[in-house]
């Protein structure tokens, strides 16, 4: 099985180890998929360094108008974590984006910390939130390593890394002895991944990874981690998500698309959508 750095020279440097699985000039020189695991990756990724810059400089003021659609979102995750809050239980949020599902999760009695790598998302989080809550840095920083964490809830964060096994390989040491680490991802084995192939919306320039349950599970369980509940992920979204994504879909399930999302749709309301092509996964640390 072949992951995270080691794979990718493998994957980039001998055709014995890859096929390729897109090649979509658009986006990235070539997405690629391990003829061995079957682990889908990208071979063209910039170097670590420069996205790592990209994403410190990152701001995106359109991510607080959807401040509904993050909390509703956060509130399911939440309710999937509940056997695991007892008084005091620690969760840790990496890639915590401006801090919606720490608040929510504050409110329901969690203690809660944040790691993330955007200035900007990192000042927006501390407006909400107190003290040294949130701080800035890469999953792979010194933050918050005094604390053993119950809960480690990472949503859409692993396909943007480019080392998932060392990203995995961290939650893990910051877990303690019965923790959960919560991963949220794309999943491209799901049917409309496959249905849609390279015009599938989460086929995305910042996404490195792209996993499966199968695929996923081999990893989280090769760094010693053993999974406990594998689930289809909704989205909660607006009439301006909907309109942006319906422009993937091939032209003849545009309009039926759009009219039953208008009649779910209301004006300014947000809806759950569940097409099965977003997975959550809980793995347990012995």
């Amino acid at each position: 099985m072949l992951y995270a750095a080691t794979a990718t020279a493998a994957h980039t440097t001998s055709s014995a180890y890859y096929v390729p699985t897109y090649s979509h000039a658009r986006l990235h020189g070539e997405i690629s998929r391990c003829a061995a695991c079957g682990f889908v990756f990208v071979s063209d990724r910039l170097p670590e360094r420069d996205l790592e810059r990209a994403y410190a400089e990152m701001a995106d003021p359109g991510y607080l108008r959807e401040a509904g659609v993050y909390r509703r979102a956060a509130d399911w995750v939440l309710a999937r974590l509940e056997p695991w809050r007892s008084a005091g239980a620690r969760l840790l949020d990496i890639g915590c984006g401006t801090g919606f599902l720490l608040e929510q999760a504050r409110e329901a009695g969690w203690d809660v910390r944040g790691i993330e790598l955007s200035r900007w998302m990192v000042e927006q989080a501390r407006q909400r939130l107190p003290g040294d809550v949130v701080r800035q840095g890469g999953y792979d920083s010194g933050h918050f390593r005094e604390i053993a964490f119950d809960v480690v809830v990472a949503v859409d964060v692993i396909e943007h890394v480019p080392d998932p096994e060392a990203f995995v390989r961290e939650i893990g040491s910051r877990l303690r002895p019965g923790g959960i680490a919560c991963l949220v991802t794309p999943d491209i084995g799901s049917l409309v991944a496959r249905a849609l192939g390279e015009g599938w919306w989460y086929i995305q320039v910042p996404h490195l990874n792209y996993f499966d349950r199968s695929t996923l599970a081999r990893l989280v369980g090769r760094l010693g981690l053993r999974v406990v509940r594998q689930a289809s992920y909704p989205r909660f979204v607006t009439p301006e998500i909907v309109r942006n994504r319906l422009g993937y879909l091939p032209a003849p399930l545009r309009a039926p698309a759009g009219l039953l999302l208008a009649l779910l749709l209301g004006a300014g309301r947000t809806a759950r959508v569940d097409l099965g092509d977003q997975l959550m996964m809980l793995a347990s640390k012995p």
